[in-house]
């Protein structure tokens, strides 16, 4: 039996295949090639497997492009964390930088304040009872924190009270007593109240005059008898 040469075709498109009622191992094959495949019916593509290829394409770029925003807003999100956080801490420390200055400013105003209020106490109170100076301006300051117009009223008071007892201890000084004293009661009276401007200048002669004859009734009846027009009916 004659040898036979078997050729295997490994690369080999297939146009048609057309059904056939005798084998043919016996017969001789001829195989074409086409010239050109692509006008071949078999060579063109299947819409469906086409369409599925392209719907596959389709997710895998939309899920490519889902991963990529997902990454961006990410680091968007990072990024403005970043940046809040880096803001928050810039508020915070300048908050606390301008509680700071402001408990500066504060503490300064508030010396200042208890500074003059003390002053003040020194010249104008020096004769009110039970605290001192510094006490007083304290006191005094404090209040005005609370409310400007009680501590300015509440100073006047005091000022006044301190007025009259420093009016009261010139009186002692220089004597309250007519008695001896020549003159009218007037002039009796006059005596009286230029000792005590003489030892307070801040003493005004009204007040004097009323504190003289507070401490001397009797030189007030005096004078109301040299004066009868003083007296109201």
């Amino acid at each position: 039996m004659a040898s036979q040469t078997i050729n295997i075709l490994k690369d080999m498109g297939i146009g048609h295949i057309a059904l056939v009622f005798d084998g043919a191992n016996e017969k001789t094959v001829a195989l074409e090639k086409s010239a050109n495949q692509d006008n071949e019916r078999g060579d063109q593509p299947d819409p469906a497997i086409e369409e599925r290829i392209m719907a596959e394409e389709n997710t895998v770029m939309k899920e490519k492009i889902e991963a990529v925003e997902k990454s961006a807003n990410a680091k968007i999100e990072a990024v403005q964390k970043a940046a809040t956080e880096a803001l928050e801490t810039l508020k915070k420390a300048h908050d606390v930088e301008k509680a700071a200055q402001d408990k500066v400013i504060q503490d300064m105003k508030d010396a200042k304040a208890l500074d003059g209020w003390v002053q003040k106490s020194t010249t104008d109170l020096s004769h009110y009872p039970g605290k001192n100076a510094a006490e007083l301006g304290k006191m005094l300051c404090d209040l005005e924190k609370i409310s400007p117009e009680t501590a300015k009223t509440t100073f006047e008071t005091m000022k006044s009270a301190s007025d009259s007892l420093k009016a009261s201890d010139m009186l002692k000084a220089v004597g309250s007593s007519a008695s001896g004293m020549v003159g009218s009661a007037l002039d009796k009276i006059n005596v009286l109240v230029d000792g005590v401007v003489a030892k307070s200048a801040d003493v005004s002669r009204e007040k004097a005059f009323v504190q003289i004859i507070t401490k001397n009734p009797a030189l007030y009846r005096e004078y109301l008898n040299e004066h009868p027009e003083q007296i109201k009916g």
